[in-house]
């Protein structure tokens, strides 16, 4: 067994850094790193070893990061290994590596990273002589600047759109940046830009993670990531031959998101209304219900047509899944009233599915 570290003696305010070697739960080589000050001490994992060697060896990789290129670099190392292990998330709104203690003298990469997010707004005339309020993110890469842009809406005037901008920037320096971008979202929901229900939750999808939760986000979050769906089957081309009730799965890794659907109930064309519908009320019964009653309901009634739902998940695209409600607009225009389609049923809590 080594020796224990060799600690600097903690007479002043100054916390000091090192790594350290131990064991988990199940007996099995840990690494962590560990911030220490005279009044505590924080600690995180960064990796889990196959062997001692291995874990020795990330240790010494580490000290000599340190000691040859200083705490900084070494630092970062650290981010990186506590990001791949899942302890530290890529995308925290706060970018520190340690929440407790005197401050760190060093900046950590999620730091840097938010320092080069930026949000503003413009106004853009268009051609049908409206005027497009966009919310933009920019942010900073190795060659430059990275921009997207959010439509919000259209205005009569270019001065309203202005106006609605201003009240928007007011909202970050009163209730911070989370509310404001809240309500960018709201703004955007409300003017058809956005979906309130959409797959992907982001309300930017490109560039570093935004350091704020959308409230998309917060209620996928609330059902463990579920959402129901309408549209062309998964496995239809071009000519609709089957509409579909599927089940999605989105799920957060890291930074970044990941979309599964596994098919409830098929239906012909001409029934796309109906499982629409359907999905409408199952998203609804989500937000009151919960995510197992919710999909024991959706299991009962997917059996009460005759189908069985399927249990196999298949990798999906979000955009796609939106895009793919254009031509289930356009059904839903020529079919029957939906008022009169069957209501759910009510949770079988006792289904085991």
């Amino acid at each position: 067994m080594r020796d224990a570290p060799e600690l600097p003696d903690l007479n002043d305010d100054k916390p000091i850094y090192y790594f350290a070697g131990g064991f988990g739960d199940g007996l099995e080589p840990t690494l962590e790193v560990v911030k220490s000050w005279p009044e505590g001490q924080q600690s995180l994992a960064l990796g889990t070893y196959d062997t001692l060697e291995d874990a020795f060896e990330a240790e010494r990789e580490l000290v000599a990061i340190k000691e040859k290129e200083g705490l900084e670099p070494a630092m970062h190392r650290a981010e990186r290994l506590a990001v791949a292990e899942r302890t530290l998330d890529p995308a925290r709104p706060d970018g520190r590596l340690f929440t407790e203690g005197p401050p760190d003298p060093f900046t950590t990469l999620r730091e840097t990273e938010i320092a080069g997010i930026d949000y503003t707004y413009d106004v853009i005339a268009q051609p049908q002589g409206l005027y497009e309020l966009q919310s933009i993110k920019t942010w900073k890469t190795e060659t430059g600047f990275g921009m997207q842009e959010v439509a919000l809406g259209e205005y009569d005037r270019p001065g309203d759109a202005r106006v609605e901008g201003e009240m928007l920037r007011r909202i970050r320096d009163e209730q911070g940046l989370e509310a404001e971008m809240r309500e960018v979202e709201k703004i955007a929901v409300e003017n058809g830009e956005f979906r309130a229900d959409r797959v992907d939750p982001r309300l930017f999808t490109q560039g570093p993670p935004d350091p704020f939760t959308t409230t998309r986000q917060a209620e996928l979050e609330a059902s463990m990531g579920y959402t129901f769906r309408a549209g062309p089957a998964l496995d239809m081309d071009d000519t609709i031959q089957a509409h579909s009730l599927d089940l999605v799965s989105v799920e957060r890794d890291g930074a970044d998101y990941h979309f599964a659907a596994a098919e409830f109930v098929r239906v012909t064309p001409a029934d796309a209304a109906y499982v629409a519908d359907a999905a409408d009320k199952f998203n609804r019964m989500l937000a009151d219900e919960g995510t197992g009653p919710t999909i024991q309901a959706a299991t009962v009634w997917a059996r009460g047509h005759g189908a069985e739902p399927s249990r196999d998940w298949h990798a999906v695209d979000a955009e796609w899944l939106e895009r793919r409600a254009d031509p289930l607009t356009a059904q839903l225009s020529r079919a029957p009233d939906i008022e009169d389609t069957e209501p759910l049923p009510a949770p079988a809590r006792d289904l085991d599915i």
